[in-house]
């Protein structure tokens, strides 16, 4: 599909966290990172928060995206995090995968890694559940319609990648009530539940989580490797 050029690639390993507390998964990103730098194969890291966590990218308009005159919003937990985008929150029962590649001995471009990142939910949404999700010029992610439920952002350091995406599975929507997600302030935030009018209990959402981690670890490597 999208091949990496890489030669001699090597399957990136897939590291399932499970329902962790955001600071935890950041901590094993950033170690996993220093691993790849030095030599160690590509992986991603996939979890699903047990916490809240409202974070905040690079850009110095993120902290607009704080609505300042909500008291609720500025009684959360705020992690100011190293990579691109602006601000989003992270909750249980969204599933979050972090691609830790080297992307520094190939020929890929930060560009098609990041057009690589959005295909991989797309497909996801659609092999999973028959949601049509697409790109929009607006911003990066997927939208099914003008509603947002895929997010994305990135930081490559020493020629190796961080953080990734996160999907909107059946959270709770009203946190994004508190912030201006990615900047967006007149684009509503959807999930899954929302669009297929469902609800998914502890077990169902249990299921749907392995269903995401098989679908990284059976498919990641044709969306990277040289087909």
């Amino acid at each position: 599909m999208f091949p990496y050029l890489k030669k001699n690639f090597i399957r990136p390993q897939i590291i399932n966290l499970g329902l962790v507390p955001f600071a935890l998964a950041e901590f094993e990103m950033h170690f996993a990172h220093e691993e790849v730098c030095s030599g160690s194969n590509d992986c991603v890291i996939v979890f699903e928060p047990s916490d809240i966590a409202y974070c905040l990218g690079r850009s110095s308009m993120s902290y607009h995206d704080i609505k300042q005159n909500n008291t609720k919003a500025l009684d959360k937990k705020y992690y100011i995090l190293d990579r691109g985008g602006r601000t989003t929150v992270h909750s249980k029962n969204q599933f979050v995968a972090y691609f830790v590649i080297d992307i520094l001995h190939s020929s890929i471009s930060i560009d098609k890694f990041i057009y690589i990142l959005e295909q991989i939910m797309i497909d996801y949404l659609f092999d999973n559940f028959k949601i049509t999700a697409e790109r929009l010029d607006i911003n990066r992610g997927c939208f099914v319609g003008k509603k947002k439920i895929g997010f994305l952002g990135i930081r490559v350091k020493k020629g190796v990648t961080m953080y990734g995406i996160a999907i909107n599975i059946c959270n709770d929507l009203s946190l994004f009530d508190e912030i201006i997600p990615c900047g967006l302030k007149n684009v509503e935030i959807t999930s899954v539940a929302h669009v297929k009018q469902q609800e998914f209990d502890e077990n169902k959402s249990k299921i749907l989580f392995d269903n995401f981690v098989n679908f990284l670890r059976v498919n990641v490597a044709r969306y990277f490797c040289e087909s």
